[in-house]
């Protein structure tokens, strides 16, 4: 139960909580009002940072196809890379004169004549 014994005037913007205890204390109707343009303000300011998240989310999700398109692609290269590994260290292990050696490999790794 509200107990209007509060005659001090609001002088400072006020947290959530003080703002409430304004609300239920406050003797005079202009620092009521005060209390509730401060509640007002700070409900808009928050509406407005959570639009601001959904927003940020909302492009988020809308680049989540492209994001997993890449992912299976990515890890198809990896796949690839992994069966051929087996491969590549058969004929590593077989190749002594390092200038071949080095050739195989820049095959191997698609990095040949760079």
């Amino acid at each position: 139960m509200a107990e209007y014994q509060d005659d001090t005037h609001i002088t400072t913007v006020g947290d959530f909580q003080t703002v409430a205890q304004w609300l239920r204390t406050k003797m005079y109707g202009m620092d009521v009002r005060e209390a509730l343009a401060q509640a007002i303000e700070r409900a808009g300011e928050s509406a407005d940072r959570n639009d601001k998240v959904a927003e940020e989310f909302k492009v988020i999700e809308n680049r989540l196809p492209e994001i997993q398109k890449d992912f299976d692609n990515l890890k198809a290269e990896a796949d690839r890379i992994n069966e051929l590994l087996p491969e590549i260290s058969t004929i590593d292990a077989s190749i002594q004169d390092p200038n071949i050696k080095d050739n195989v490999t820049a095959l191997a790794n698609g990095t040949e004549g760079e």
